[in-house]
């Protein structure tokens, strides 16, 4: 009936504001609302039809349509974000450390509200054990800090470096570390916002990545809160980001490898709109070689199926980004060593340009060093075992390791590299000090006989 008295077209339309009056007004279809006409407040003991209401109280009337364009845009906006007015609620049992339970007792004593966030809550549903307890609260900073200071448990234990984004850190007196966010909403564009504005967590979860992510744990309760369908999507494996993926990816690029990782790491696979939005545009431009290549050496050492990772970034045409300027081979290795898959797609390259481009992506001495020697092993021979045995010494490298590396690249042969490690381990063959004994002086001759030793001994371990 309620419709009658709106200028809807639609059924879709009468529905929505049907939903409206029983969302606003109590779920008897329409008909709970005190005789006082301001329909901000209610009276569950006083009630008249809001039919009635809206039939003879222009005012009334007036009012209610108000919050109707209210309600509508509220809901234009969740859709936008990707969330839902009500959330999931799922009655289970996690396992959380006492130190979180006593920082949820103080808090929930205080009038606080506490809840498990992100990793462990995700990590509950796919049937893993949670490690990392994060914890999001209404709490302000500036009461969490006075609530926790006020416990001896906790009161020097506090680190607020992240006071100023929401964020506060504090140990147990078994000294595991805390945070504890803040429910919050980011003002500005990018990773950094200009600000943070504290909201409720039906706010926080809109700002969060991907579904997945953003499960929230209530402890009073013993009940995960979904607003975002992140249950289902972990359950039938499916990356999703929270909302529209082009949004999420303007407020932090990394998030595009973010998402490979994730899908990578759950052997799930990436929702329609998700992968569009990334092959649209798969630019990282603005994000850090520094991170850059941690969340790609991440994802190749937490892959299910690390040759299916590098497979997706190739999909996703994202190599460009994370190996920039590079020839990279389709050649992928079955390994989570990030060494030894580098070493295998930048084969086609050469070394000189191997270095460069990997000590402007931020990679260690130590990594690249270990890559060019990988790639020269490919081509052991007896005049290159000399050269490369310094090098094995040098970079502290062991039998096992070098023989795991042959066996995943497919070079040398084990029959070469069982005997060049017994040669690198070796004492040298001759050494300058035996040449002197003998009257040589240093200089190029020396350097050349040591050479002549090394490689003789490296040919005789060879055709034993």
């Amino acid at each position: 009936m309620s419709h009658l008295l709106v200028k809807m077209a639609s059924k879709d339309k009468r529905d929505l504001f049907d939903r409206f009056l029983e969302h606003e007004f109590g779920s008897r279809g329409g008909h709970a609302l005190r005789r006082n006409t301001n329909p901000d407040s209610r009276d569950k003991h006083d009630k008249v039809e809001v039919f009635t209401l809206l039939k003879t109280d222009e005012g009334f009337r007036r009012a209610t349509m108000a919050k109707y364009r209210r309600w509508r845009a509220e809901l234009a906006e969740r859709a936008r974000k990707g969330t839902r007015s009500e959330p999931i609620r799922m009655k289970t049992q996690i396992e959380v450390p006492k130190g979180a339970m006593d920082i949820h007792d103080l808090l929930r004593d205080a009038g606080h509200q506490l809840y498990l966030v992100g990793g462990s809550v995700r990590d509950h549903v796919l049937g893993k054990k949670p490690k990392d307890f994060d914890l999001a609260s209404d709490a302000s900073p500036e009461k969490i800090i006075n609530i926790l200071s006020k416990d001896k448990r906790f009161k020097d234990r506090l680190d607020l470096t992240g006071e100023a984004f929401g964020v506060v850190r504090v140990r147990d007196p078994k000294n595991e570390e805390y945070e504890i966010a803040t429910f919050r909403r980011d003002v500005g564009e990018g990773r950094r916002p200009d600000a943070v504005e504290y909201t409720t967590i039906d706010e926080d979860v809109s700002r969060r990545d991907l579904t997945i992510n953003a499960l929230f744990y209530d402890l009073d309760r013993k009940e995960i809160v979904d607003y975002v369908g992140g249950i289902k999507d972990a359950q039938e494996g499916i990356i999703r980001t929270v909302g529209r993926p082009k949004d999420r990816f303007r407020e932090d690029k990394l998030r595009v490898l973010r998402v490979v990782r994730f899908a990578g790491r759950l052997g799930a696979e990436i929702d329609e709109e998700t992968s569009k939005a990334i092959k649209e545009d798969p630019d990282l431009h603005g994000v850090s070689p520094e991170r850059v290549r941690d969340e790609f050496v991440r994802g190749i050492s937490s892959a299910k199926d690390p040759k299916h990772y590098l497979k997706t970034l190739r999909e996703l045409e994202l190599f460009d980004q994370i190996l920039p300027d590079l020839e990279v081979s389709k050649t992928y290795l079955d390994t989570p060593d990030a060494v030894l898959q580098i070493t295998s797609l930048l084969r086609d390259n050469k070394p000189k340009k191997i270095e460069q481009v990997l000590r402007d992506m931020k990679y260690s001495r130590e990594e690249i060093q270990k890559v060019l020697f990988f790639l020269r092993m490919r081509g052991l021979d007896p005049d290159s075992a000399y050269e490369l045995k310094k090098a094995y010494r040098k970079l502290k490298m062991d039998r096992a390791a070098l023989a795991s590396a042959a066996k995943a690249l497919g070079r040398p042969a084990s029959r070469e590299v069982e005997a060049f490690s017994e040669f690198a381990e070796a004492a040298p063959a001759l050494t300058g000090k035996d040449l002197a004994q003998r009257g040589m002086k240093k200089g190029p001759e020396m350097g050349r006989a040591i050479a002549k030793a090394e490689q003789e001994a490296y040919e005789a371990l060879l055709e034993r």
